[in-house]
């Protein structure tokens, strides 16, 4: 930021903040904002341009939540992993140490 948005910078926050939330995550595949709230946010260029549907159709409603703990197991089970991977790799550094020292 330059000159006077340096002064300005707490009034930017709102629109920061919404551009990160409702941006796909790539570990996700999905918005925090969409995780949240079961839907993308409807911006003002969204209503201007398109027909946007506040409120979304009965169907989506009765399989958002079998939908969302599908994709809450999946993150789970990919941190599981990740994790498991980590203890691995940090087991075989220290294993090495305690070689080189021995």
């Amino acid at each position: 930021m330059e000159g006077r948005k340096k002064e300005d910078w707490a009034n930017l926050l709102p629109a920061i903040s919404l551009a990160a939330n409702s941006s796909i995550h790539e570990t996700i595949q999905m918005s925090p904002f969409f995780l949240m709230f079961g839907r993308s946010p409807t911006i003002p260029l969204d209503l201007i341009h398109t027909k946007t549907i506040l409120d979304p159709p009965d169907s989506f409603k009765s399989t958002f939540p079998q939908k969302a703990a599908g994709h809450a197991e999946k993150i789970v089970r990919r941190h599981a992993q990740a994790l498991e991977a980590v203890q691995k790799a940090w087991k075989a550094d220290i294993d090495h140490l305690s070689r080189s020292y021995s």
